[in-house]
C-alpha cells in the first residue's frame, strides 16, 4: 500500500486567488478614486470666487466651511505680496490663520497670471473679510489649488485601480485554465 499524506495542491489555486484579491482592490481604488477625484473637481468648478481689485484691497465674501482659500496676486514675475500682508477676519471678529501657499501656484485669469501667494481654511461657513495690505498690485481670492490640487491624486489612484483590476481579471483566467487542465 502506497500511503499519500494529502492530496496534492489543485494548480492555479495560487494564481486564481491572487487573481481575485487584485480584482477587488482595483474595484475599490477605481470606486473610491472616482468618487473623491469627482468631488474634488466639482468643488472647484462650482465655487465662485471674488473679482480681481487693485490693492491694498478688502473683499467681503461668503465663504465655504472645510475649504482651503487663497490670495492670488496678478504677476509677470515675483510675487510682492507676503501671507503677513493679508488678514482674515470672521463676521465675529476672530482672526484666521494666513499661510504661506503649499507649492507654488501660477493661474490663468482675468487680466493675466496669477501666483498663489497665501492661503487660509475656512473651519465654519459664512462671510468673512479678507484684507489685502500691500499696494500697487492686483489680487483675487479663490479656492487654493496648491491644496485642492491633492485631491486630484485620486484621479491617479482611479487609474491604477483599473490597472490592477484588469491584471487580477487576467491572473483569475490563467488561473482558472491552469486548473481546468488539472
Amino acid at each position: 500500500m502506497s500511503g499519500s499524506g494529502g492530496a496534492a495542491p489543485a494548480r492555479g489555486k495560487g494564481t486564481l486567488v491572487t487573481g481575485v484579491v487584485l480584482l477587488v482592490l482595483g474595484i475599490l481604488a477605481t470606486f473610491l478614486g472616482i468618487a473623491v477625484f469627482g468631488g474634488t473637481a466639482k468643488e472647484i468648478a462650482g465655487t465662485t470666487v471674488s473679482a480681481p481689485k487693485p490693492a491694498p484691497a478688502e473683499f467681503k465674501e461668503q465663504l465655504k466651511a472645510s475649504t482651503t482659500y487663497a490670495v492670488y496676486e496678478q504677476t509677470d514675475g515675483a510675487a510682492t505680496v507676503k501671507p503677513t500682508d493679508v488678514t482674515v477676519t470672521a463676521s465675529d471678529g476672530t482672526k484666521l490663520t494666513v499661510n504661506p501657499p503649499a507649492s507654488s501656484v501660477v493661474a490663468n485669469g482675468e487680466g493675466g497670471k496669477y501666483t498663489e501667494v497665501a492661503t487660509f481654511t475656512i473651519g465654519t461657513s459664512g462671510e468673512f473679510t479678507i484684507k489685502v495690505a500691500t499696494a500697487d498690485t492686483t489680487v483675487a481670492v479663490a479656492p487654493s489649488l496648491s491644496v485642492e490640487s491633492q485631491g486630484f491624486a485620486w484621479g491617479a489612484a482611479a487609474i491604477v485601480g483599473v490597472l490592477l483590476g484588469l491584471v487580477g481579471l487576467i491572473l483569475i483566467i490563467v488561473g482558472a485554465v491552469q486548473r481546468s487542465r488539472s
